[in-house]
């Protein structure tokens, strides 16, 4: 099963290959046990960065997607993605250190807080969060952000496209 992640409405690239991996061996089961491993990794693990794509009126795709220090990476989608439910897989210190160098060389530490505007509806928002060198900085990205944090937002999503998921939870029915 693959995963799309989206930077708008009725676009993304699919994963090539089986990009999750089905198996319970491993997988905690869908009765809460992801809160408890949620909380594990918050106590344990700090969050490095992070984005979320609110839904719209029409099928814009709506997920949120954690990374760690330590690489283990949390997709939660909900609505409008190739599959919903809760997945993780751990990404490699190569992909942090490339998502790190990027927002530095955008200043995404020095863009504004939020790009919004009250009176444009039926767009989604993008919030970004980056937590990392003793800075940590969220943005929120509806409307006239600039293009670079843009970039950004597809360049967080393109670094866990090719990766393995593994279902964590299902979406309640």
């Amino acid at each position: 099963m693959s995963l799309t992640f989206g930077s708008s409405c009725h676009s993304g690239k699919k994963a090539t290959g089986d990009a999750v991996s089905q198996s319970t061996e491993d997988t905690p089961q869908p009765d809460g046990d992801i809160k408890v491993k949620d909380k594990m990794v918050e106590d344990e693990d700090s969050l490095f960065a992070s984005i979320s794509r609110s839904p719209c009126f029409g099928r814009c795709p709506e997920y949120d997607l954690r990374i760690y220090r330590s690489g283990y990476t949390i997709y939660d989608a909900k609505r409008f993605t190739d599959t919903v439910g809760v997945f993780y897989t751990i990404l490699p210190r190569e992909k942090l250190d490339k998502i790190k160098e990027y927002a530095n060389e955008i200043g995404y530490f020095e863009m504004e807080d939020s790009y919004d505007n009250q009176y444009v509806t039926d767009i989604p928002g993008v919030d970004t969060r980056c937590h990392f060198d003793g800075k940590d900085k969220s943005i929120h990205n509806r409307y006239q952000g600039p293009r670079e944090l843009s970039s950004f937002e597809k360049f967080l999503d393109d670094q866990v496209k090719d990766v393995e998921w593994k279902l964590l939870k299902r979406p309640q029915d």
